[in-house]
Formats: structure tokens, sequence, C-alpha cells
């Protein structure tokens, strides 16, 4: 068993799983998917959730021996190597019951506690991002970092305020929401984390934030935004103090290196309303 991998080799192997997992999604038919709900009708799952999962986690294991998987669907499974990938099988469950072309598959894979790697495929809209940690490609095309747009000229991608965002504190949190509404052009949920990290990394937007959100769903994109120049902050700030800001569950990344005084301000209120334990 190898005990290091470049990066080539580890995108590879996360290629290798999202583009069989992509094949299996391709043909299915969506006219009637049954649903399960995890926790509430905002949170849900279907076979092919778990089904897509186990595939991806057959060609990791095969590609990359003694690896530790993260999976939504499955939990973690712990190898013996230094090598951790976070996979969201079908980002976007929603978008995917209802016959929209609008999810995608995700691979990111850290090693030695860094995140390198990721691969997002969103297999009905023919898209394909990944990079290898130095350099970034959409559908085998190099992209460039984004350019900086001013604070009002900003797209934001953000699924906050949730349900339970307004259920801990209804008036802060109509506060906050407003505060960057006002700052930023526009705040939209138009695609799943992972897809909304590539339209970051792409130019196509500006920010993406969250208030509650998985290392399965960010992972993989956050590695293509960071590979581009991109950052990331996490909330309540000091919690994550090793850089691997996909292991938060409330946080900001931006498609260059900047801060936006406003995004800042109000996620660390709202994060530590959420999550005062970590305080």
């Amino acid at each position: 068993m190898k005990s290091q991998y470049t990066g080539a080799e580890l995108m590879a192997a996360a290629k290798a799983a999202t583009d069989k997992a992509a094949e299996y999604l391709r043909t299915i038919d969506r006219s009637g998917i049954e649903r399960e709900y995890k926790t509430d009708p905002h949170d849900i799952v279907t076979k092919h959730d778990k089904q897509t999962e186990e595939i991806i986690k057959e060609v990791l294991l095969k590609e990359l021996p003694g690896c530790t998987i993260v999976g939504e669907e499955s939990g973690e499974s712990v190898g013996d190597s230094s090598v951790i990938c976070y996979v969201d099988p079908i980002d976007g469950t929603s978008f995917f019951a209802s016959g929209s072309p609008n999810f995608c598959t995700t691979v990111g894979i850290e090693q030695n506690g860094k995140l390198i790697v990721g691969v997002v495929n969103a297999p009905i809209m023919g898209w394909e991002f990944k990079t290898d940690g130095d350099q970034v490609w959409f559908n085998d095309t190099p992209v460039s970092p984004p350019a900086e747009r001013p604070t009002q000229d900003c797209l934001a991608l953000t699924y906050f305020p949730l349900v339970r965002d307004y259920n801990i504190d209804k008036e802060a949190t109509t506060e906050a929401s407003l505060a960057m509404k006002k700052t930023l052009a526009s705040n939209v949920a138009m695609a799943p984390a992972a897809l909304q990290m590539c339209y970051v990394a792409m130019g196509w937007a500006d920010l993406t934030y969250y208030s509650y959100i998985s290392s399965w769903d960010i992972a993989g994109g956050m590695a293509i935004v960071h590979a581009l120049g991109g950052r990331s902050d996490s909330y309540p700030k000091g919690h994550i103090k090793d850089g691997r800001h996909h292991l938060s569950h409330c946080l900001v990344t931006y498609g260059t290196n900047r801060k936006i005084e406003v995004v800042d301000r109000e996620l660390q209120g709202v994060a530590l309303r959420r999550y005062p334990e970590l305080a």
C-alpha cells in the first residue's frame, strides 16, 4: 500500500469514482422516484443516493487502498492511510428527485491533513470540475482565477437563512439576512452546495456562505476554489485551527483572497447563536 500519492494520482482516483457514478445516474428514470425523509421535508434521500455512494466507495478503495471515507449516506469508514475522501453521491437530491439536471456527484480528498483534490461531476448537464491541487479544469479546459468585483456587484450563493436559523432567533436572523442582502448585489440559492462552490471558482458568482453545511457537500468544491486562489473563513472564529474549513458547519468561501466585513460580522453572529458550544 502506498503511503503518499501525488495530486494527479488522487484526482485520477476521484475522477474514476465520479465518472462511474455519473454513468449510473444517467441511466435512471427520474420521473417517479420514491423519497425518504431523514430529519424533515428539506432533508431527503433516495435509494439511488445509497447505491451511488457504494459505487464511489468501491472505486476509491480500489484506487486508494486504506483510505478513510466520509460519506453522506454511510458515515465514516476509517482506513489506515493518511488519505481521507469526502463523498456526496448526489448533492442536490431534491433537484435529482424532481427531474432537474441541477445536481452533482462530488469527491474531495485530503492527505496528511490538507485538502488537495476535488472533483464535481454534474452528469446530466455534462459538466465536470476538477483540481489536482495546482491546476483546475472545467471539462478538461484549464481554468484561470476569477476577477474580483466590487462588493456591491457581488453575487452570493447561499442557503441562509434556514428554518432552524429562524427558530433559534427570528429577529436576529432576519436582520443578518437583510444586512447581507443590502450590501451584496444578490443572495440566491440556485444549485447544490458543491456546484455553488464551482460557480464561485469559475467567477460565475463571487462567494458562497452557509449557516449549516457538511464536509461531504463542500470539500470537493472548496478544493477547486482554493486551487485558484480563493479562500474560506469558518465561524465561530477560531474553532478551526488547522485550515480545514471543510470541517466547519458555518463558513464563507470567496473566489478571491478577499473578506467582506458585513458577511464576516453577520456569520460570526449566526454561528454564536447556532453553535454557542464552539465559542
